[in-house]
């Protein structure tokens, strides 16, 4: 007897749904079967697979598969299909209404469109074959939809994958009154806390961004962000730097917010009514604006002293406090794509397997006492990362770099400062070219009307001499 079959759906010759982009259910299903197992049996719980590779089995087979294990409960995973392209989220199926099928579907539902933002269609009922030829508890439970692009694209990545697992273990143990899965980050399949070290240094940072042609002031923010994660609730750096290059497009600053603002992740105003620039936080240097952004996330992280008074984050709120204490569940929260997390963790992963590649350093003569000391060889000094004056190279870089966004930023302000001047000339000379016409048409008039004086009175004249000639 084992606790569980879990059944992969389709497999071999029968692909299942298949998405835009060639994407298979039956590939999709037997992923999530297996991370199901796994955990499941990482908490002694008995499980058995009615498939465990791309084999095909028919339905009557799965459902006497488990009968012959006598499994005490079925749970066989698909991926929905529509005609309709916009058809999305999670919907379970149960034999029938108010048996243990219909309680274990609820449950399980319940985990899955919570923990990862999906559309919750609901439990439902079908006489599916693996449901009326079981003889225990049996569900069939339909993950997301295939023929819907933005579902396909989180079906290809395993950390969406990882995450349905997790949730559809969860809520079995939570059925069956066993602990549940921690979700504390210690497993590569559980979620990512944004209170933790981070698993890529400084300089891969910079590199990366370099990599993706990021505005200079976006690359001398890395700087800022890991010097004050700590002191900002011990937010990982990493998290909140690709959240800001997937916020400002690498600090080209493309959408609503202008790079002047200083807000580095789109933050808003606390009495922010939409969406438009003015709703947007503006910050008098970059400093305030990268604590502001990691107070904001220590918050919704739930960060030991938040909610704190001392704050440049806008909207610090006390019942944002706990709300996202995972880089997934920002999804949803910070914002309303179901994938916002997911695009975030992407650009985690490439900074994490970013090379720093080396600067290379001038041509320098060496003086004649190096020559003789070191004879063609290299000295152990030279694998240390400092100058023969002791200076540190990687804080001389991150200075320049700092420096570097300054200049840019200062470069910025004058050639701003230069527009409004020269707009202030045209303006100025443009006003001295209309007085200089007011004041011509003015001489003009003026001339005009003293020449019809003086036709008035010559005719005037005229007539006087006429009067007395009579």
């Amino acid at each position: 007897m084992v606790d569980l079959v879990i059944d992969p759906g389709h497999g071999g010759t029968d692909p299942g749904a298949l998405g835009k982009s060639g994407l298979k259910e039956k590939e999709c299903t037997l992923y999530i079967s297996k991370k199901v197992k796994e955990l499941l049996e990482n908490k002694n719980v008995t499980v058995e697979m009615t498939r465990d590779d791309d084999s095909y089995v028919t339905l009557e087979e799965r459902a006497n598969f488990a009968n012959l294990k006598g499994a005490r409960y079925f749970i066989s995973i698909h991926i929905n299909s529509a005609e309709v392209d916009t058809a999305e989220g999670t919907e379970i199926y149960a034999l029938s209404k108010g048996g243990e099928g219909e309680k274990l579907s609820a449950v399980i539902l319940e985990k899955i469109v919570s923990n990862l933002q999906l559309k919750n269609r609901g439990v439902k009922y079908a006489n599916f074959t693996v449901l009326k030829q079981t003889n225990m508890p049996a569900i069939l439970v339909e993950v997301c939809f295939i023929s819907n692009i933005k579902e396909e694209t989180l079906l290809k990545d395993e950390i969406f994958k990882n995450r349905v697992a997790v949730n559809i273990a969860n809520g079995f143990l939570r059925y069956i009154g066993k602990s549940e899965i921690p979700l504390d980050g210690d497993n590569e399949t559980i979620m990512t806390p944004i209170i933790s070290k981070p698993q890529a240094i400084q300089a891969q940072a910079i590199q990366w961004a370099k990599d993706k042609n990021a505005a200079e002031v976006f690359i001398s923010l890395a700087d800022l962000y890991w010097k004050f994660s700590e002191e900002c609730g011990g937010v990982n750096p990493l998290v909140a730097y690709a959240q800001s290059a997937l916020e400002t497009n690498y600090g080209k600053y493309t959408g609503k917010v202008p790079v002047y603002y200083k807000n580095p992740c789109g933050l808003k105003k606390s009495d922010a009514k939409g969406d438009n620039p003015e709703d947007h936080a503006q910050f008098s240097s970059w400093e305030d604006g990268v604590h502001a952004h990691l107070d904001h996330l220590a918050l919704y992280a739930g960060a030991k002293g938040y909610p704190k008074l001392d704050t440049k984050d806008p909207r610090h709120f006390q019942y944002l406090l706990g709300r996202a204490k995972y880089v997934e569940t920002l999804s949803g929260n910070w914002a309303p794509s179901d994938n916002y997390g997911i695009k975030i963790l992407s650009l985690m992963d490439e900074v994490e397997k970013t090379i720093v590649k080396e600067e290379p350093m001038p041509d320098t003569p060496n003086d004649n006492n190096n020559n003789n000391n070191n004879n063609g060889s290299n000295n152990e000094n030279n694998n240390d990362n400092t100058t023969n004056d002791g200076v540190n190279i990687d804080e001389m870089r991150a200075y320049i770099n700092e420096i570097s966004g300054d200049m840019d930023n200062l470069k910025n302000k004058i050639n701003l400062m230069n527009k409004y001047l020269n707009a202030i000339d045209v303006f100025l000379k443009n006003e001295e070219n209309i007085k200089n016409i007011l004041n011509d048409n003015n001489k003009s008039l003026t001339e005009k009307n003293k020449s019809y004086e003086q036709t008035l009175e010559d005719i005037l004249n005229s007539i006087a001499k006429i009067r007395n000639i009579g």
